[in-house]
């Protein structure tokens, strides 16, 4: 089975993987190469989940002999990808998305011994940033932000999903990161919201550094960590 995950803004450029009795194969595809199978780290599988607009970076996951699976970005689909996983507590993460410049990336990460995945952020400046850290002061109590799916060309928006501590339960969320602008107290921009596509609810205000939103049903659902058929 082979699923195409990305494509460019051209469309000249389409990324993917191939699932063969289990085992995941990401591929690069132009109509001049055809499919072109992406290295790794030596591990089992490999999979490509996102690709810059300009067809430059492709972001995903590979595995390691040693069965680590660690988040990875591609600027070369001929050459070993770019090992982007930082967080020492945690040997699992899989990148989801990477931003129009292809400096930011967004996926999850799974902290070793914990029992969820957690959202984190990318960038060559400052590794990768778990989201639920970075943004605490915008989050109710009993907030956990577990994927970070895909965020705006740009960076700043990102969406995925996680617990609402003001509701008990698993919802969508929409973060203004207010990203890669500077961190202020004064920024009012920077705003956690929980939401469904059809009902809004105003929860709570944090006082000058954002608002969180929910919403009175849930219809997230947490991702695979490895692609099947």
């Amino acid at each position: 089975m082979s699923v195409a995950t990305g494509v460019s803004a051209d469309g000249n450029v389409v990324i993917g993987y191939v699932n063969q009795g289990g085992t995941v194969r990401a591929f690069y595809w132009t109509e001049s190469t055809g499919a072109q199978m992406m290295m790794g780290f030596g591990g089992a599988n490999i999979a490509a989940n996102d690709i810059s607009p300009d067809g430059r970076v492709v972001v995903g996951y590979a595995d390691y002999p040693d069965y680590r699976r660690h988040a990875c970005r591609w600027l070369d689909p001929n050459q070993p990808p770019q090992d982007i996983h930082t967080m020492s507590n945690s040997t699992l993460s899989i990148a989801w998305d990477v931003s129009a410049s292809g400096d930011i990336v967004v996926g999850q990460y799974h902290p070793t011994g914990g029992t969820v995945s957690l959202a984190f952020r990318w960038t060559p400046q400052r590794g990768m940033e778990d989201l639920n850290t970075v943004y605490a002061d915008l989050l109710p109590i009993g907030s956990v932000l577990f994927h970070a799916l895909a965020m705006s060309p740009d960076g700043r928006f990102i969406v995925g999903s996680g617990i609402n501590g003001l509701t008990g339960r698993r919802e969508v969320f929409l973060l203004d990161s207010g990203f890669p602008a500077a961190r202020t107290a004064a920024m009012s921009t920077k705003t956690a919201v929980w939401t469904t596509p059809t009902c809004w609810r105003c929860c709570s205000r944090l006082g000058r550094r954002g608002r969180t939103w929910g919403a009175s049903m849930s219809t997230a659902t947490r991702p695979s960590m490895t692609p099947t058929c």
